[in-house]
């Protein structure tokens, strides 16, 4: 895990890759949310399968399989699918986040020098 690549000489290496995991898997919910409405459909193709890759980088496995459905959902324009691919996307980062959350070690003085 990503947890363990971070070494002395990048302590926050790990911290860094999950918050932007995190801001970028907020802003995706957010645009497939707004893609619902919209006849751009290639939005939730694209956003879905770099997400995929991240959450793989996080172990948050949960978000990739919920990727692959939305990709699905997406091609075929099935917006009841995306729909409901997107209530379980939610939930499932709220336990990821929760998750890695408590993986973050507290920032220190030294994190700002």
């Amino acid at each position: 895990m990503l947890q363990a690549m971070g070494d002395e000489s990048e302590p926050t290496f790990f911290r860094e890759v999950v918050e932007a995991f995190f801001a970028d898997t907020i802003a995706l919910i957010a645009t497939l949310q707004q893609s619902l409405t919209s006849p751009e459909r290639d939005i939730i193709l694209r956003m879905t399968h770099t997400r995929k890759g991240s959450s793989m980088n996080v172990g948050a496995l949960g978000i990739v399989a919920i990727c692959d459905e939305l990709q699905s959902a997406g091609s075929m324009a099935d917006a009841a699918g995306t729909a409901a691919s997107l209530t379980r996307l939610k939930s499932e980062f709220a336990w990821v986040h929760r998750e890695l959350s408590a993986l973050i070690p507290p920032y220190s003085a030294s994190d700002f020098s």
